[in-house]
């Protein structure tokens, strides 16, 4: 039985890496249907198809939690 605790590392040192939707949906606290719900709708983190398999790369990734990360206010 697989835990549900385990924590996914991606290889954010390679931006060329691949990983797969299981693996990006464990990063991100989500499902792979979330994910391919986002695929279907053409919104979301750009992927590759490779044959019928999905991989989406690190560079990507990266990139897509840059522009959708909100600042915070600073302030006293």
């Amino acid at each position: 039985m697989r835990s549900t605790t385990a924590k996914t590392v991606l290889p954010f040192h390679d931006p060329d890496a691949l990983v797969l939707p299981r693996e990006l949906a464990s990063f991100l606290k989500t499902t792979e249907a979330v994910l391919a719900q986002s695929r279907f709708r053409g919104v979301g983190i750009p992927y590759v198809r490779y044959g019928r398999r999905i991989l989406y790369r690190i560079r990507d990734i990266r990139d897509y939690l840059d522009a959708n990360t909100v600042p915070t206010r600073g302030g006293d």
